[in-house]
């Protein structure tokens, strides 16, 4: 067989034109989301109501003066729960900053998830158009974009922040890595930035790109980088000396996440069902049952047959070392990975705890699937035109508009045949939790709840997390607190001869008045964290967590008392802010050296 050398055609490319496919991108991207945004329909579940409730409490935690809002206070029955302390805040900053302006949560969702999902495909195109026409780098982008999983994500797996700013993190990576710098061994700032910013919008996606991706130092240190090859030593030094910045980058968030997970339940959220997650299940379909068969497999589908034609194009005609082999070579081994850490030939590492099962879902890695086999697509497309090789062109586009059209078929039928119409409440801006509330707090419910799960608020789709997320359950929570929720704070106050205000939102907290005749602890209405800074008329007091409930217990004397719970940032989290901070200032001063070395002659 014949090698080859690929060749591009993007001479006659105009900054014009690029304009007029980010213009695409964006049309495109509103059209994906206008089932959401303008018929406002979808195929409602659980997480739906988790994020938006998340994203609103966040905005308005926000507005009220707090900086970083850590804490969810209408979590687990309004008793709290340390929700941004473990998940990546960045999506729903910007929901918060929209909001600001005066628009509603929902509507700032959508807005995020436009703006976001056509940055991702401008990212991909830019990627692209390094190598390719700006015409073949449009396709490869539509393709990225109007790709049946991240509409899957968007109407079905409703991962907002995902399927948003995580996309778009995503993307910028990519991007990163195929820029001419990318060749060079040493830090790839713009590769750590996209990395960091990765951690800040969705930890366990971030983590599948830096599987994914450190693939590519491995291609690097191949015979079909030519001229861009590295050392192996040098192009595994590389890839980790830029994932460790993009890390340290995100210590900010990170290091207290990962140090607070000791305290939190986070076996919950990994089980055996993940081995019925399986991308392309075959054998798992027998012995596991798919889980969720139209994701593993229609809309997976054209993501396996993309990977399939683009390798065996690429292993039948045998690529040259040249200038455009380098890309098709790394996002054809990022690709690999994706397909194998996707599908049952991972099997074996999900069977026991270890940093990849963590991820949960196996199919989580066809979102790199889609992308990094659409640029591969792509680049073999340029040089099956240029070698004359027809037959091989029109598979490999035919392919490319296939997928687009079952990402087509998948939004409609996501939005529109298994779609409902979406609470009106969520576009006014008047969704509370009230009716769960009340539900929950009715007489009896804790009884009926016991014999009959309808009833109860916590298999209530539109409940969101009012009832607490298994994950976010502190380790000295206890059943208590439920029975305590039910009957609420008033009822406890009037138990033990105290009085009690309503508690009051304030800032990062609340405040209460208790007013007692004999020194009491008083177990107030939230969680236990070691995060709360507690006052008694001004002063200071030591507190703990009440072990019937696992409540915020606080010591007061006799006589009527202002009780202020406040969040008061910890040393892990001021640990954490001093790394991302000296990180910042390295990376700059690196930046600013290298600047002024190239501008210097040698």
């Amino acid at each position: 067989m014949a090698t080859f050398t690929m060749t591009a055609h993007p001479a006659n490319d105009t900054s014009r034109a690029r304009y007029f496919y980010f213009a695409l991108f964006f049309a495109c991207s509103f059209g994906l989301h206008t089932p959401h945004l303008i018929s406002y329909v979808g195929d409602v579940n659980y997480d739906l109501f988790i994020h938006y409730n998340w994203a609103k409490e966040f905005a308005e935690n926000f507005l009220a003066g707090d900086p970083y809002p850590r804490w969810s206070f209408l979590g687990h029955y309004e008793l709290g729960e340390p929700v941004f302390i473990t998940y990546s805040p960045i999506y729903y900053y910007l929901v918060a900053f929209l909001r600001a302006s005066g628009i509603g949560t929902w509507i700032s969702m959508q807005i995020i998830a436009i703006v976001c999902d056509a940055l991702f495909a401008c990212f991909v195109f830019a990627a692209s158009a390094r190598f390719v026409s700006q015409r073949v780098a449009g396709l490869i982008a539509l393709v990225a974009l109007l790709n049946p999983f991240l509409v899957f994500l968007h109407y079905k797996f409703h991962g907002l922040a995902w399927a948003a700013t995580g996309y778009l993190t995503h993307g910028m990576l990519l991007w990163a890595l195929l820029r001419p710098e990318a060749k060079k061994p040493g830090l790839n700032a713009w590769a750590a930035l996209a990395i960091a910013l990765a951690v800040g919008t969705h930890t366990v996606s971030a983590l599948v790109n830096l599987i994914c991706y450190s693939f590519f130092s491995l291609a690097r240190a191949s015979r079909w980088a030519g001229d861009d090859r590295q050392t192996l030593p040098q192009a595994i030094v590389s890839w980790g000396l830029t994932a460790g910045t993009g890390l340290l980058l995100s210590a900010v968030y990170l290091y207290p996440a990962i140090h607070y997970l000791k305290i939190m339940n986070v076996e919950s959220w990994v089980g055996e069902y993940r081995l019925e997650n399986f991308a392309w299940p075959v054998v798992t379909f027998f012995t596991n049952k798919p889980q969720w068969l139209g994701v593993q497999w229609a809309a997976s589908a054209p993501a396996l047959a993309m990977f399939v034609m683009a390798a065996v194009y690429f292993v039948k005609f045998r690529p040259a070392p040249g200038r455009l082999t380098t890309p098709l070579v790394l996002v054809l081994a990022g690709a690999a990975a994706s397909v194998f850490f996707a599908s049952e030939l991972s099997y074996p590492l999900w069977i026991f705890q270890n940093p990849i099962s963590q991820i949960n879902l196996p199919f989580r890695f066809v979102s790199l699937s889609y992308t990094l086999t659409a640029v591969a697509m792509g680049l073999t497309l340029v040089h099956a035109q240029a070698a004359g090789r027809r037959r091989w062109a029109i598979g490999l586009a035919g392919m490319m508009g296939l997928s687009i059209l079952f990402g087509v078929a998948a939004l409609l039928k996501g939005a529109y045949a298994d779609g409902k119409p979406l609470m009106p409440e969520m576009r006014n801006e008047q969704y509370t939790y009230g009716p769960a509330k009340a539900r929950f707090s009715s007489p009896g419910y804790l009884e009926r709840c016991s014999g009959n799960k309808a009833e109860c608020v916590r298999h209530d789709l539109s409940s969101g997390s009012f009832a607490g997320l298994p994950e976010y359950r502190l380790m000295w929570a206890s059943a208590g607190s439920e029975t305590f929720a039910h009957r609420g704070f008033a009822a406890y106050c009037q138990d033990h001869a105290i009085s009690c205000s309503e508690p009051r939102r304030q800032g990062s907290g609340i405040d209460v008045m208790i007013g007692s005749n004999k020194p009491v602890a008083v177990t107030l209405p939230i969680f236990y964290y070691p995060a709360w800074q507690v006052t008694v008329s001004g002063k200071e007091v030591a507190v703990d967590a009440a072990p019937e409930s696992g409540l915020l217990r606080v010591p007061v004397e006799t006589g009527n008392h202002e009780v202020s719970v406040r969040w008061k940032t910890t040393d892990i989290e001021k640990t954490g802010q001093r790394i991302s901070l000296v990180t910042l200032l390295l990376l700059a001063l690196y930046l600013a050296v290298s600047g002024l070395r190239r501008k210097i002659p040698e």
